[in-house]
């Protein structure tokens, strides 16, 4: 058995947040100090599935909209897991 791989259970889904779009290079640019301004996160953020528990309709490698909030980080045996609970998933994107 790979101990390696995170199998959810009980509603959950390992995910993989997705980075934004690096911006592109010829853009304007406008130099500021760091300091000027601090991004602010966003409400929400998008996975993709990377395995779903037994009883999920959804399926690996979906794009999903779901609360910052509710993304949930476990890091143990030297890995970062990202989990969700099924029902904080707001939508899927095709």
């Amino acid at each position: 058995m790979n101990r390696e791989k995170l199998y959810p259970l009980n509603r959950y889904l390992t995910v993989r947040p997705i980075e934004k779009k690096e911006e592109e290079d010829g853009q304007p640019t406008v130099l500021v100090p760091e300091s000027y301004y601090e991004e602010s996160p966003s409400a929400y953020v998008v996975v993709e599935v990377l395995e779903a528990n037994i009883d999920s309709k959804l399926k690996e490698g979906m794009w999903l909209l779901a609360p910052t909030s509710s993304v949930e980080v476990a890091e143990f045996h030297g890995q970062t897991h990202y989990l969700l609970l099924e029902n904080h998933v707001m939508g899927f994107l095709s």
